[in-house]
């Protein structure tokens, strides 16, 4: 099979294994540049050899950065896909103005967008894929780096050709995968077509550039199938993750998380290999924030001295959060609360709603029910343990327990419970999760476990 060939072929065979209706859609992820011009063409290509093609339609960000060159990029895939007579979404982004202390890289704030505008856009369009142009070259650049900043075995197995987006009923895929760049370039000299070039990509003041201009090169100079080699370790890697995923997703199920909190409890990793630990909590990071493909050997050392209940009183994480052992579980939260956690005694009706330390609460009685923050005299009802301990081992944390919520008979003024702890059951939901403090985040850890 000629290069030619190799390109379109790359394409059909991934596209044809999706099994696409005549209602649903592809997304193309479409930046200008060599690789995502040749997927576009390409597609287009394959759907004009087929009885009934899906609608093809092209998305491109602009990033509110690199002045003309942005703007340039923006025109020239506005007029590719009037060439092909398909509709582009355009979407026009200020990413320098989320950029700050505690945000992710500027690299990682552009993909985090462009995947949150891809889910958007393909489920109002009902597009069941979106088309990503990542090709060898890429794949082996991605295994390196994940590589010298310290990955596991995910981060081996690297990009993947089919890949979940988000929540939403959307598949990531890429066709390009066992694709050199230059045949991608070649492809598009046949077609008397022409990719851009970004000039970011020349300032060695990214790694990904250093690696691909400075780095690479000497690799490729010892091992000139080196690119080969790594497309081949990823494959493996990536059937050797799937294992271990299957072993793990069992786990994932004991976390609980709310907004910027995460708490995991010790049966999440007991029983488990110290590698398969580090694979757990850099996936549970991942799966609830943008900060799990951040993590460095170094972050991933310290959660496993928590772990293993080493005298380690915190572990500083991406993302301005840290995470700490209280009991036997672990936490992971902001490192500045943003709200005060303090809170003064009250009263609250027993029937129906009460909005409370930014929850809802709902008790099963319909008498009134005093609340004061918890005493260390404290003692539950039918019980004989300290009430510090049952908190300690509920994983409360320390700072929270100050301020944690005891409930009261109005009448006598005698401890009759607290929320998810001892007594009487309290219902309570959250109707806005990002404005959660500690507190109200383990009020709702305790009460819906």
């Amino acid at each position: 099979m000629n290069p030619m060939e190799s390109v379109t072929a790359s394409v059909a065979k991934l596209l044809n294994q999706c099994c696409l209706t005549k209602d649903e859609g592809l997304l193309v992820a479409l930046s200008g540049g060599v690789d995502s011009v040749a997927l576009l063409t390409a597609v287009v290509e394959w759907s004009e050899q087929i009885t009934h093609p899906p609608k093809i339609e092209a998305f491109h960000m602009h990033h509110g950065f690199r002045g003309e060159e942005a703007d340039r990029d923006a025109k020239f895939s506005f007029q590719l896909c009037q060439k092909f007579k398909i509709p582009l979404h355009l979407v026009h982004e200020n990413l320098s103005l989320k950029l700050g202390t505690g945000q992710p890289s500027l690299e990682t704030l552009s993909r985090n967008q462009r995947r949150f505008h891809f889910e958007q856009i393909a489920y109002a369009r009902n597009c069941s894929f979106v088309l990503l142009g990542h090709h060898a070259d890429d794949q082996a650049e991605t295994v390196l780096g994940n590589l010298l900043r310290g990955c596991g075995l995910k981060g081996l197995s690297a990009m993947h050709p089919v890949s979940q987006l988000g929540s939403a009923k959307v598949q990531l895929l890429r066709p390009f995968l066992d694709c050199r760049k230059q045949v991608l370039k070649d492809y598009l000299d046949h077609k008397e077509l022409k990719g851009l070039e970004d000039s970011s990509n020349n300032s060695s003041q990214h790694r990904r550039n250093r690696l691909r201009h400075q780095v690479i090169p000497a690799l490729l100079e010892e091992s000139p199938e080196w690119i080969t080699h790594m497309n081949r370790l990823a494959s493996e890697m990536h059937e050797r993750w799937k294992q271990i995923e299957a072993k793990l997703q069992p786990r994932f199920e004991l976390i609980f998380s709310s907004g910027p909190f995460i708490s995991i409890p010790p049966a999440a990793w007991e029983g488990l290999e110290n590698h398969e630990i580090a694979d757990f909590f850099r996936e549970a990071l991942l799966t609830s924030s943008s900060t799990g493909g951040q993590l460095s050997r170094g972050h991933l050392e310290g959660l496993l001295r928590l772990a293993a209940g080493h005298q380690s009183p915190e572990v500083d994480l991406p993302g301005s959060r840290w995470a700490r052992r209280c009991g036997r579980w672990i936490h992971i939260q902001p490192r500045s609360e943003s709200t005060s956690l303090e809170w003064s005694p009250t009263t609250l009706q027993g029937a129906g709603h009460n909005h409370f330390l930014g929850l809802n609460w709902k008790f099963p009685a319909t008498d009134e029910v005093s609340l004061r923050p918890w005493q260390m005299s404290d003692r539950w009802p039918d019980r004989e343990s300290r009430s510090v301990e049952t908190l300690r081992v509920a994983g409360i944390p320390a700072e929270v327990r100050e301020w944690w919520p005891v409930l009261i008979d109005p009448l006598n003024g005698e401890v009759i419970g607290s929320p998810g702890i001892a007594g009487p059951k309290v219902q309570l939901s959250c109707s806005n999760r990002q404005r959660l403090n500690s507190l109200s985040f383990h009020l709702l850890r305790v009460t819906q476990k």
